[in-house]
């Protein structure tokens, strides 16, 4: 069973167990799809950092401006 961590979020945040950068946990709901945690990438590691529907939305907020600026600067001739 996953360890469930309580922590305050922040982008890039990194597992304590082995340092890697914790991805999302996604639930269906009504059809669409939401982050609901965090976790360890590392397939053995239990690490999960659940999140409040505030963090969610504030992650996926940041997730979706980076990745504009990423669309952005990768653009031909941008």
């Amino acid at each position: 069973m996953k360890k469930i961590d309580t922590a305050p979020i922040a982008e890039g945040t990194r597992c304590p167990n082995h340092g890697h950068t914790m991805v999302p946990l996604h639930a269906i709901e009504d059809g669409a799809r939401r982050v609901v945690g965090l976790t360890c990438p590392e397939p053995y590691c239990d690490h999960v950092r659940m999140l409040t529907r505030d963090e969610a939305t504030r992650f996926e907020s940041q997730r979706r401006l980076s990745g504009a600026a990423l669309l952005r600067s990768t653009a031909i001739g941008g």
